[in-house]
Formats: C-alpha cells, sequence, structure tokens
C-alpha cells in the first residue's frame, strides 16, 4: 500500500505580532503552533523561524513543557528521528563499517560483556635502598 504524502500548509510569518522591545509573542494559537512543529519535524527553533519569533518566545508562550499535545507532536517526531538513525546504524553494520560495529559493542554490548575500561599505569614509585655500614643508615633512590 502506498503511503500518501503528508499534505504540507505553509504558514505566513507573523513577526508583526511580537511587541517591540520584548519577546513576548501575540496572536498564536495552540493550533498554529502545532501546525508550525508538523511542518517543521517537530524542531522548535524551525518552527519558530517558519512563525516569525524567537524560539524562546515561541516555548514561553505557550508553554511546551506543560502542553501534551505539543509534546506529543515533538515526540512523535523524534521517535520517527531515532528509528531512521537506527536503521541507518544497521545499514552500516550489515556493511561492515568498523565505526558501526565498535559503537554497538561499546553502547550496546556491556550485558554480554563489552566493555571499554581505560589502560591504568601504574605510577612509577620510588624506590629505597637501605645500606647499613656500622652504624649509619644509607638512604639510596633507584628508579
Amino acid at each position: 500500500m502506498a503511503r500518501k504524502k503528508k499534505e504540507e500548509t505553509k504558514l505566513v510569518p507573523v513577526k508583526n505580532n511580537i511587541e517591540r522591545g520584548s519577546n513576548a509573542v501575540v496572536g498564536l494559537t495552540e493550533d498554529t503552533i502545532a501546525l508550525a512543529l508538523e511542518n517543521n519535524n517537530g524542531m522548535r527553533a524551525s518552527a519558530a523561524r517558519e512563525l516569525g519569533v524567537t524560539a524562546k518566545s515561541l516555548v514561553y508562550h505557550i508553554d511546551i513543557k506543560k502542553n501534551q499535545r505539543l509534546l506529543d507532536i515533538i515526540d512523535t517526531y523524534n521517535e520517527l528521528k531515532l528509528d531512521l538513525a537506527e536503521e541507518k546504524l544497521t545499514d552500516a553494520l550489515h556493511a561492515g563499517k568498523s565505526w558501526a560495529i565498535q559503537f554497538v559493542l561499546k553502547y550496546k554490548g556491556h550485558n554480554r560483556g563489552y566493555v571499554e575500561k581505560p589502560i591504568q599505569e601504574i605510577p612509577k614509585l620510588p624506590i629505597v635502598f637501605n645500606f647499613i655500614s656500622g652504624d649509619v643508615v644509607q638512604n639510596k633512590v633507584g628508579n
């Protein structure tokens, strides 16, 4: 079954909605922000640019951290990006790329005993020799 291409809706920048001298955003609705996030694959800075505001203004206008709908949009796109990255990593593994093999063993293989341990150097301590001749003890330091 062929996947239907998402119809992209372009937003008109609302630069005139920024009050002069502040980062406050006026007139942006949750729906407008949601659409901008979807158009920009959940990337807040890109969505803000499309809306003609700063990313900081966008985050503070509708507190994204408290808005479940906007969080869900961002999370969905983050999951899609992770899926794509894992797919590319798997492709590189199948192609025998050494960097991919090392990455998987280093970060995913610890349950099977693959652990990267730093090599510890033994500090060089001075060796002290005590020579006794008569009543006098002489200390000489060697390497």
